[in-house]
């Protein structure tokens, strides 16, 4: 049996697959993502031997509440993507205009809500600047 390794790239794959563009303000938390989230899922589900007491397995509470909260807004605004676009029919290509513009109005609403947790969380504003420009 083939293991296969969770991570971003294959998401966006998948979505691209559908017709859904991996949204920009994603690329954001990609790094913390895919090392401190995936690569750890991926270690215990693969049977690998995990030191818990490693900085590389360790993730602090309010790091962890930040990524949930962001991984849940990006689930949810793939849920409704994905129902938009079959219900619609977007992913014909006579639709594409209705599709890009869609597209562009989700990007913006998934931004708008993954700043909202970042300033919820109370991101100081020299972060939250250097954030900025992914957003």
């Amino acid at each position: 049996m083939q293991k296969i390794t969770l991570n971003l790239d294959i998401l966006y794959s998948i979505l691209k697959i559908v017709g859904i563009e991996h949204k920009e303000c994603m690329k954001l938390k990609d790094v913390y993502i895919n090392q401190k989230l995936l690569e750890n899922r991926n270690k215990i589900a693969h049977g690998n031997k995990i030191d818990s007491f490693s900085d590389d397995f360790n993730i602090k509470i309010e790091d962890a509440i930040e990524i949930r909260d962001i991984v849940f807004k990006i689930m949810t605004s793939i849920k409704e993507d994905l129902i938009y676009h079959a219900e619609n029919e977007l992913y014909l290509f006579r639709n594409k205009t209705s599709c890009d513009t869609y597209n562009k109005k989700s990007n913006i609403i998934l931004r708008k809500g993954i700043i909202y947790i970042m300033l919820y969380k109370g991101l100081s504003n020299e972060t939250f600047i250097q954030y900025k420009y992914f957003l």
